[in-house]
């Protein structure tokens, strides 16, 4: 009796631990990924990026971060309502999962900001002058703003990556938005398709 009571303990115990790995594992996706886009969120991008960034020094391999940032975001809200809004934001996180090569990373990091992690080289994203989004009656025309830094020499770490794509992405923003900026040897360089 007392080994049929423990085996019965230890199947219990093995169904209790089998359900609890299952809803560890439900609580990091929810705690790593952002609700309304189901892209990884900012906790989960900074993991990766040092990740990439671990593995590109070990293997002395290049590597960029892109800042995507929607351009007038505020007005989209104001004029069609924060409902029509969260819709922009799930149809931009989409078209920046169908552009993003296999193998780089990348997440929301808030607001109407996503970075891309591009673990060899830089993405060579589809460019477009505006991308009409229609949402019920509503045919949104939504451009973005992107800034680029490289791992070059004197990039020391992955915030200073970070640091310089948001110097490039404000550069994009002050030359009118719907730009493409690169920082690179200390300078950012225009980078937009003419049209």
């Amino acid at each position: 009796k007392l080994q049929e009571s423990w085996e019965r303990d230890r199947e219990q115990l093995k169904r209790f631990a089998a359900e609890l790995a299952v809803t560890n594992r439900k609580l990091e996706h929810i705690a790593l990924t952002d609700m309304l886009t189901e892209l990884p969120n900012r906790r989960a991008g900074m993991n990766a990026l040092s990740e990439i960034w671990s593995n590109s020094e070990r293997a002395n391999q290049s590597m960029a971060a892109m800042l995507i940032d929607i351009d007038y975001f505020k007005k989209i809200n104001d004029t069609y309502g924060h409902a029509t809004g969260d819709r922009v934001l799930i149809e931009i996180a989409a078209l920046i999962r169908s552009n993003a090569r296999k193998g780089d990373s990348f997440c929301r990091m808030g607001g109407e900001e996503f970075l891309i992690i591009c673990h060899s080289g830089c993405i060579e994203m589809q460019y477009t002058k505006s991308h009409p989004i229609k949402i019920d009656e509503n045919n949104i025309e939504v451009t973005i703003s992107i800034g680029i830094a490289q791992k070059e020499a004197g990039v020391e770490n992955p915030d200073q990556l970070i640091n310089l794509a948001d110097k490039a992405l404000y550069a994009a923003k002050n030359a009118g938005r719907n730009k493409v900026f690169l920082a690179v040897e200390n300078k950012l360089i225009n980078c937009s398709n003419p049209s």
